[in-house]
């Protein structure tokens, strides 16, 4: 009697240990899950922020650049590109194609707002008009916000999927229906580059679109990221 109750004790205990663990790892899934969904919403929001900070500044730029109609119109149809590439990312839930494509988006972005500043430098008055340091300095802002919550996502992304890729956290991820995260990556290698901008005391600050490698947990390998847009500065 005394070693069939052992058995069944230790058994009995060991169940316990199991779904305990599997709590655990059930938690720490939904955790970085929802970690991740909570990101990319706060990113989308941010980024729709963002094309109307676009929007605002082009608009006041027409007055200024009326011989650069092109550059400005090329800015607007980047940022509506993007808008829709967000759309259909959040959308399609976790397919890897449309936030590649939602990246790519960003980084024609980033080339059309280069295009734009290196425009204006010829063109005194848009650069010193107080309207445009102010707009350019509510640009960075959100900017500065929209890289922020990338990242986050793309930190808890990679939580995620580095318990996705387990073997058994894996199997478990799998059973409760859980799809590996992409990224918002690319593997296109963008040289840094800068701009200079006017700052509010009229001298020359330079700073640009900065394309800054961030570190893959599992590779270490380094892959190209967009940053916020830097535009005029205030």
């Amino acid at each position: 009697m005394g070693i069939a109750f052992l058995i069944i004790f230790v058994f009995v205990l060991g169940i316990c240990a199991l779904l305990l663990w599997l709590l655990s790892l059930h938690n720490r899934l939904g955790g970085a899950r929802a970690a991740a969904q909570l990101a990319l919403s706060r990113l989308e929001t941010e980024s729709m922020r963002r094309g109307e900070s676009i929007g605002r500044l082009v608009d006041a730029a027409r007055i200024f650049m009326h011989s650069q109609k092109e550059v400005l119109e090329g800015v607007l149809v980047c940022r509506n590109t993007l808008a829709t590439a967000i759309g259909s990312a959040v959308a399609s839930a976790s397919q890897a194609k449309w936030f590649f494509l939602w990246f790519e988006a960003e980084l024609e972005l980033e080339r059309s707002l280069k295009r734009f500043q290196i425009a204006a430098a010829d063109f005194s008055e848009f650069r010193s008009a107080r309207n445009i340091l102010q707009l350019g300095g509510e640009l960075d802002l959100v900017s500065e916000r929209v890289e922020l919550f990338r990242n986050a996502y793309n930190e808890a992304s990679r939580s995620f999927n580095q318990l996705w890729n387990g073997v058994v956290s894996g199997l478990f991820a799998r059973f409760l229906g859980y799809d590996a995260l992409p990224l918002l990556e690319s593997e296109k290698k963008i040289q840094p580059s800068s701009v200079s901008y006017p700052s509010s005391d009229g001298s020359e600050a330079t700073r640009g679109a900065r394309f800054e490698p961030s570190q893959d947990v599992k590779e270490s390998q380094e892959e190209p990221k967009s940053s916020g847009s830097r535009v005029f500065y205030g």
